[in-house]
């Protein structure tokens, strides 16, 4: 007779991949249970829930095989279910959300007024205008990056606030960033798959040469300076990565990460980005060559912190 747990055994291995729980709903906290001699995935709902005190999902073999003889064949043996996940579609926002934000009035935005402290107004309602920013009530004065993919499509929008007078990002008593996608509070129904900030304009700009900044105030910004280029943001150091970059195939592209650690990540992460994709795109060690201070790079100094200092 088949002795149920010396024959399946939780997925230990390293990198093993998590899924869904049926329980809780949570992403990422299940481990199955696989065949320990070839490996197979016994039933996508057949595991252990990471979550043992909020959720303490536990579905043995022995209790699934109980409830599923048929998976039981003439040999006593289990006919093994190999796991095949079905990527879940990308969630999208439809336009009319834009639309309202974009609508609000900008005066009220701090990220414009400080635009039109270091600019102009035109040029702010034409940065506005360039990289579809909105506004939001999260907090007073907050505005919205929306992430907008190159087939026009609105993954998401980056709410942040920043002082209307320096240009900082208001970080006290919190830091202040939300994203839309959770405050429609449809977080676990949304697929979130983020793209770059400014993603939309290369439809509109073939040939053009691409610069890639970790903000999307640097990148903002950088336009109006060196408008020569499409000013791209992956809105972190790690959102920096080989999908993302694929709608980048045929253009220049040059990077500028934020001092110290940004760039050491992105001089990594560069050379799989361009051997998969045989692109032509590099690291600029500008900041890092001119910029000495460790003060600097201990506050993440990044491009605009270095021109506007200049």
């Amino acid at each position: 007779m088949t002795t149920y747990n010396s024959k399946y055994i939780l997925d230990n291995r390293s990198g093993k991949k998590k899924f869904r729980c049926p329980s809780c709903g949570h992403a990422k906290t299940l481990t199955l249970y696989i065949d320990r001699e070839t490996l197979d995935y016994l039933d996508e709902a057949v595991g252990i829930c990471d979550r043992i005190n909020n959720c303490n999902y536990n579905f043995k073999p022995k209790d699934y095989l109980i409830a599923n003889p048929s998976k039981i064949s003439m040999r006593n043996s289990i006919v093994p279910f190999k796991y095949c996940p079905v990527e879940k579609p990308t969630s999208y926002f439809d336009h009319l959300s834009l639309s309202e934000s974009m609508d609000k009035p900008k005066t009220k935005n701090h990220f414009y007024n400080y635009l039109v402290k270091i600019f102009s107004i035109e040029y702010a309602d034409i940065l506005f205008e360039r990289y579809r920013i909105g506004s939001s009530e999260k907090w007073p004065g907050a505005c919205v990056f929306w992430q907008i993919d190159i087939e026009q499509k609105i993954r998401t929008g980056k709410i942040m606030l920043y002082n209307p007078f320096n240009g900082k990002r208001i970080k006290e008593p919190f830091s202040h960033i939300a994203w839309m996608h959770k405050e429609i509070k449809q977080e676990k129904e949304f697929n979130l798959k983020q793209c770059f900030f400014g993603e939309h304009i290369l439809k509109f700009e073939p040939g053009i040469p691409v610069a890639i900044v970790e903000s999307e105030k640097t990148a903002v910004i950088c336009y109006t300076l060196f408008p020569e280029y499409i000013w791209l943001a992956t809105g972190s150091a790690q959102g920096l990565n080989t999908e993302k970059c694929k709608v980048l195939k045929g253009r220049k592209v040059i990077l500028f990460p934020d001092l110290g650690e940004g760039y050491r990540i992105w001089s990594d992460k560069v050379k799989s980005i361009r051997a998969e994709l045989s692109l032509n795109i590099w690291v600029s060690d500008l900041i890092e060559k001119r910029t000495e201070e460790e003060v600097d790079k201990s506050k993440g100094f990044d491009l605009v912190d270095f021109i506007l200092r200049k």
